[in-house]
């Protein structure tokens, strides 16, 4: 390890992305409900966006909080063609630097590379029904592509949301992908031609994801990014064979509300663990203890422990380990 730094303030801070720029300089940008220490002030909301330029060697060169008085939660960022950063969001704010509506929005942040200062802030939604940014990748054109999601908890109600936006944040085109159950846009990347690829999760087996499993299964869509928006039918990756699939451990929503959706996925037969501890090491909630077969798996998490008792608002650890692997991950619950 040549270097190592931790940055925050004394409460919850979570990094939602990084990028390294020309000069070898690095951006980080996340979610704190810190108001001390190296976050400083912030707008006074449940959570604010944190933003942080460094040096080569870990250096602070400046940090910066950006959002409102509501709920600004930072779950991705991507470096545009222009060398700044735009930054993805779920929001219910309507003040400070969100021009929200009070209900949750899909909040895309575009900032000075050099400076942190604002190019440009866009709030997206339909003014009825709630949408959030869970990710966001750049595209050839200058632009941006947001994925999330359109809907309300239960998270059942969710429909799979991919907007594009052109390089002065205006929307180009928006696409929802939906079934009868939870439908959601994680991840995605351009490749030639400049169509997409976007990752979806899925929980439905109708509609557009008509033939999936119930039990969840990751999609692969794609894309011609133009104003018709026409796309190629998701089809289901293949999580039966061992070349496909690797050792994962992914949830949303996290902080968690009321529940969180866990997707873990295996390589190869064998004992699967996967239990909630406090943040003491002691155990939970066993949520799998049992051979499985290569593939992808989802299950929830309500938030409970073995007796079926709500858990105390507090940080929590989910852990999986399935032969060699071992993977630990830090869940906020919020009351």
């Amino acid at each position: 390890m040549v270097w190592q730094s931790t940055y925050g303030g004394s409460k919850f801070d979570e990094a939602g992305g990084l990028t390294r720029n020309d000069d070898g300089t690095y951006i980080f940008a996340g979610a704190t409900t810190s108001n001390n220490k190296q976050v400083g002030k912030t707008h006074g909301g449940s959570y604010d966006t944190w933003v942080v330029k460094l040096t080569g060697s870990g250096s602070i060169i400046w940090k910066k909080v950006y959002g409102g008085k509501g709920y600004d939660y930072c779950n991705g960022m991507t470096r545009t063609t222009d060398g700044n950063i735009v930054l993805g969001h779920g929001s219910n704010s309507s003040d400070g630097d969100v021009n929200g509506n009070g209900l949750f929005v899909a909040w895309i942040l575009k900032l000075n590379a050099r400076s942190g200062d604002v190019i440009w802030s866009r709030t997206f939604s339909d003014n009825r029904i709630e949408w959030g940014s869970f990710g966001i990748f750049s595209t050839s054109d200058g632009g941006v592509v947001s994925l999330g999601a359109q809907g309300t908890v239960p998270y059942s109600n969710f429909d799979a949301l991919i907007i594009a936006i052109d390089a002065n944040g205006n929307k180009k085109w928006h696409k929802l992908l939906s079934g009868s159950n939870e439908d959601d846009a994680h991840g995605g990347t351009e490749i030639n031609g400049g169509d997409l690829l976007v990752l979806n999760f899925s929980v439905s087996v109708d509609g557009d994801f008509a033939g999936g499993r119930s039990n969840g299964e990751i999609w692969i869509s794609k894309f011609h990014n133009c104003i018709d928006n026409s796309f190629t039918k998701a089809s289901p990756v293949n999580n039966q064979s061992n070349e496909s699939v690797l050792y994962t451990l992914t949830n949303y929503p996290n902080p968690v509300f009321q529940s969180t959706n866990i997707t873990y996925s295996v390589p190869q037969p064998g004992k699967v663990s996967l239990k909630i501890y406090d943040v003491m090491g002691r155990p939970i909630k066993t949520l799998v203890n049992g051979e499985r077969a290569p593939g992808t798996y989802n299950i929830q998490w309500n938030a409970n422990d073995e007796k079926g008792n709500a858990v105390p608002a507090g940080i929590y650890l989910l852990r999986i380990l399935a032969g060699n692997y071992s993977e630990t991950k830090k869940l906020m619950i919020i009351k």
